[in-house]
């Protein structure tokens, strides 16, 4: 059996980020990245990690690792 990995880049800007969010900026679009962990778990994937860091005053980067195994 092997395994699969993928990493997925997303820069969030301030306008994604719910107001309970604001207080760490390392964080926001917790709407749009849910939907995306569900479709991707629908495929088998699984979430591995996230990092999160502040790239501009309005802008978030987030980097998912997922990983499956393949038969």
């Amino acid at each position: 059996m092997a395994i699969e990995y993928l990493v997925i880049e997303r820069i969030v800007s301030a306008h994604e980020r719910h107001p309970e969010d604001r207080a760490n900026p390392g964080f926001s679009g917790g709407e749009a990245e849910t939907m995306m962990l569900r479709n991707y778990g629908l495929q088998g994937w699984k979430l591995v990690t996230v990092l999160s860091e502040p790239v501009s005053h309005d802008n978030s980067r987030r980097v998912f690792y997922l990983m499956r195994e393949v038969a």
